[in-house]
């Protein structure tokens, strides 16, 4: 009995080192397999990291814009040219012609208060003193005008915007007839005037 256990020890101690080999390759397999994981996980996060950092960099950008837009809008030149806008284009397009005070050359001349005589130019005819209407005509402004600005086009005191109107004129009496115009205008500052108004045409609705 003792000589077979002799003989079997040699077999017996094979077979523990094989063992003992097997479970530290295991062990060293897991380590390794749970470095590459952590490796992994630190490389996500550095990716995550890198791409919260760009998002909040677009975002801090778009907040800058979204602030330049509302500084832009509470410009106190807006204020000056919003009133000239309303007062000008309401005389141009709020008129009733069986008013003799409202007759184009009388509204001509109020206006020479918001525009040079350039300006006026692109909204009264040169001769508005001959103009005599043949027919009753009723127009108004169906709503306030909306202003644009484009401020990449400003050069020192002169400011440039469109303006879109939305009107409505009735002739003899008949059903009213709706359109709209869109002017680009240039306004100075100092003068508190327009210097140049161009139609750029008509959209009717």
């Amino acid at each position: 009995m003792r000589e077979r256990l002799k003989q079997a020890q040699p077999l017996v101690i094979v077979l523990l080192l094989v063992l003992l080999t097997t479970l530290g390759g295991g062990y060293f397999n897991e380590k390794k397999e749970n470095a590459q994981i952590k490796n992994q996980k630190e490389k996500e996060q550095q990716v995550l990291k890198k791409t919260l950092e760009e998002k909040n960099g677009q975002l801090n950008d778009l907040s800058r814009k979204i602030e330049q837009l509302l500084d832009e809008k509470e410009d106190p030149v807006n204020e000056p040219l919003t009133k000239a806008v309303n007062a000008l284009f309401s005389l141009v397009f709020d008129y009733d012609t069986s008013d003799k005070e409202q007759t184009v050359a009388k509204r001509k001349e109020k206006a020479t208060v918001y525009a040079t005589d350039q300006g006026l130019s692109g909204v009264f005819p040169r001769d508005a003193d001959k103009v005599v209407p043949s027919v009753v005509t009723v127009s108004q402004l169906d709503k306030a005008p909306e202003i644009y600005r484009t401020t990449q086009k400003d050069t020192g005191k002169e400011k440039t915007a469109l303006v879109r109107l939305e009107y409505s004129v009735r002739i003899a009496g008949s059903q009213a007839q709706r359109g709209n115009f869109i002017y680009k205008v240039t306004f100075n500052e100092e003068s508190k005037k327009f210097t140049t108004i161009e139609n750029l045409g008509e959209k009717n609705q």
